[in-house]
């Protein structure tokens, strides 16, 4: 099945079905702040930056800012947003940049769209990009989070394997790259109010990372008993998440290899 995030409705998907349903990125954006507080960079990349909330806190602290967005749709707004940004727009896996060129690394959410038997490598090249006492956040979803019980269950449902990870995050993080330094839990709130129609469209969608045409018609007819099922008496689709920053400390000295 085609990804999502490679079709021109993507950005409209993800804003809509999401962004505008949750607290995460002011929450994130909250955690972001504390930990840069006081720190000034002099050069900064944004890997999915998206809509651009937390390029312009690293904006904030840093000289100079490069993003990795393959959207061509949140590419333009973040230009937009913070005109002296750098963008490469490409997947992070066809990037390359010379070692030791960011004292910031954030890589927010992006991790589910690489298999998981690429995270470890993705993760020793943007290890690889950080300066002597750079550092990098990975910002991920716990693995017990309502979000990923819900995919698991609907895909569960479907007959469908999801096209992301969504194993154990907390192992990734206290074992890749010799561990984090630090891993700091926060929760949010996912509250959907729209439509049903609407979540159906945006449960397979951005979820599951399928296209809802290319479902069978059993297929849609679980996918609106399901969302039958979890909308409960108020109507709303409500998932408690929790959600956890890895912090990576580039030691002073020799740049990594």
């Amino acid at each position: 099945m085609a990804r999502p995030e490679s079709g021109d409705d993507y950005e409209k998907v993800f804003t809509e079905g999401y962004l505008f349903h949750t607290d995460e990125k002011e929450v994130l954006a909250g955690v972001l702040r504390q930990l840069l507080a006081g720190r000034r960079f002099a050069s900064a990349l944004d890997v999915g930056p998206g809509d651009g909330t937390m390029a312009a806190i690293l904006a904030e602290h840093a000289d100079r800012l490069t993003a990795v967005e393959p959207q061509a749709g949140f590419a333009r707004k973040l230009r937009r947003r913070i005109p002296r940004v750098k963008i490469a727009g490409s997947l992070i896996q066809d990037v390359s940049f010379r070692k030791a060129s960011f004292d910031l690394i954030l890589a927010s959410h992006m991790l589910y769209y690489i298999p998981l038997d690429g995270w470890d490598t993705l993760l020793e090249r943007l290890l690889s990009w950080l300066k002597p006492g750079g550092l990098l956040l990975v910002v991920m979803s716990a693995g017990d989070s309502d979000w990923f019980r819900s995919v698991s269950e609907l895909s569960r449902r479907l007959g469908l394997a999801p096209n992301f990870s969504y194993l154990a995050p907390e192992h990734f993080f206290k074992v890749a790259a010799g561990g984090a330094d630090r891993i700091i839990p926060y929760d949010a709130t996912f509250d959907f109010k729209g439509s049903s129609k609407q979540l159906e469209y945006f449960l397979v969608e951005l979820e599951l990372l399928a296209p809802r045409r290319l479902l069978s018609a059993e297929q849609k007819r679980l996918v609106a008993r399901y969302v039958r099922e979890k909308r409960g008496a108020r109507g709303h689709f409500i998932l408690k998440n929790r959600y956890l920053v890895g912090v990576w400390s580039a030691p002073t000295g020799p740049s990594r290899r």
